[in-house]
């Protein structure tokens, strides 16, 4: 007989926990799966993060498409003498000054982007400069690695604008010597698919004729210096002045006093005015970039010294900084306003490599009057035309020349206000 309902034994708490238990838990075998199945995504991602990050960081060409801006120009009507006041004897041989159809300052804005005929790229004229000749590198770049820096303006739509700063800087490893070499902007070169050109429209040239803008750069200008060139960068005046905001400014030694005053459609009047006076000095961003535009001087070599100096200056605030330095430069340059055949690691490397360098190890060497002569083409163009020999023989001493953006030794300074006459 069946036990009643009241006569059943109760059941115990631990009793009918351990059923629930029972009736919840998960097999050993399935949490194990479980945790191999969530480790695998983890690895997975951590996997693909990995590999994003270094296509991001291997990347290259880092390049951006040139946006249209309108920064700072010089004053208005004043002419950009190629020639400067350290070749008066080449410009009275030539019985006039040159033109000024290449220059910032020569046309107020309304007119310039009015002027679609720009004849650096519409003309094709006989060279009738030096012939070019295959040049082996010297032995002194034996062991040497070359990139081109070059600043460009962007107040032309659509194209790059001229190249208007060309340097190239020589890393010899073996000696830790580092030396800079200033190209003027107004040497006439051969431009494949169009003949001659000034260098400074090079890039614009490519553009145009569909060829690859940086490599052709890079190709003329290692064919002039006979140096081999491994990479090229390419910024605008915005990318300059905000890295040297970032960095907190720069300080350079001033020779000479300078006075300008350059349009600038962020300025509330619209122009702004430069004034340092000679001395150590720190500038910011917007003045530093004025200050290698002046043509105090009236001299394309007096702005190369100028150029050389604050990329010194910014080479020391690198060293000063340290690491911290490096993020706000690359910053700068994943912003855009920067194009070059570097991958992101290996501009990064650059920046290390540059910080290392000891200042008495740091040269700087401009093409002068010694290296380049004036020329007139047919049409009455004036442009300088580069002797091999001479650069050749200008170069074999770059790492024994003075500091980068050293004053001529028998520099004069010319009263402050002279661009403004």
């Amino acid at each position: 007989m069946a036990p009643l309902p009241h006569q059943l034994a109760p059941s115990s708490p631990d009793a009918s926990a351990s059923a629930a238990t029972k009736a919840t838990s998960t097999p050993p075998s399935t949490t194990r799966r479980l945790r191999r199945r969530a480790l695998a995504i983890v690895l997975l991602a951590f996997t693909a993060g990995a590999a994003t990050g270094a296509i991001w960081l291997t990347r290259r060409p880092f390049t951006y498409q040139p946006p249209n801006r309108v920064l700072l120009d010089a004053p208005e009507g004043l002419d950009d003498d190629p020639l400067g006041d350290d070749q008066d004897e080449l410009s009275w041989a030539l019985g006039a000054p040159p033109d000024d159809d290449d220059t910032d300052g020569a046309l107020p804005d309304a007119a310039r982007e009015g002027n679609a005929r720009d004849d650096d790229e519409t003309r094709t004229l006989p060279f009738r400069g030096a012939q070019h000749t295959e040049r082996a590198p010297a032995p002194v770049f034996a062991t040497t690695e070359s990139y081109l820096l070059v600043g460009v303006d962007h107040t032309r739509s659509g194209l790059w604008g001229r190249a208007d700063t060309l340097v190239v800087a020589v890393f010899d490893d073996t000696t830790g010597h580092v030396g800079l070499v200033s190209v003027p902007r107004d040497l006439r070169v051969d431009v494949p698919g169009h003949g001659p050109a000034r260098v400074n429209a090079t890039l614009r040239i490519a553009t145009r004729a569909g060829r690859d803008p940086l490599e052709t750069l890079r190709a003329i200008v290692e064919d002039l210096l006979a140096i081999p060139i491994r990479h090229v960068v390419v910024g605008d005046l915005e990318v300059f002045e905000r890295t040297i905001d970032r960095l907190g400014g720069v300080e350079i030694d001033v020779p000479c006093p300078i006075r300008d005053n350059f349009i600038d459609p962020r300025a509330p009047s619209g122009r702004r005015s430069l004034d340092v006076a000679e001395g150590r000095r720190r500038l910011d961003g917007v003045t530093a970039a004025m200050y290698v535009r002046s043509r105090h001087g009236r001299s394309d070599w007096d702005r190369a010294r100028r150029q050389q100096a604050v990329l010194f200056g910014l080479r020391d605030r690198i060293r000063e900084l340290g690491p911290s330095a490096w993020g706000p430069v690359l910053g700068v340059a994943l912003e855009g306003g920067v194009t070059t055949t570097m991958s992101r690691l290996e501009l990064l490397a650059l920046l290390r490599r540059t910080a290392s360098v000891r200042s008495e190890r740091l040269h700087g060497l401009l093409l002068g009057h010694r290296e380049v002569r004036a020329h007139r083409g047919p049409e009455g163009r004036a442009m300088l035309v580069a002797d091999p020999e001479a650069v050749d023989r200008a170069l074999a001493g770059l790492f024994d020349a003075p500091a980068p953006g050293a004053p001529h030794r028998h520099a004069r300074c010319q009263p402050a206000d002279a661009a403004l006459r």
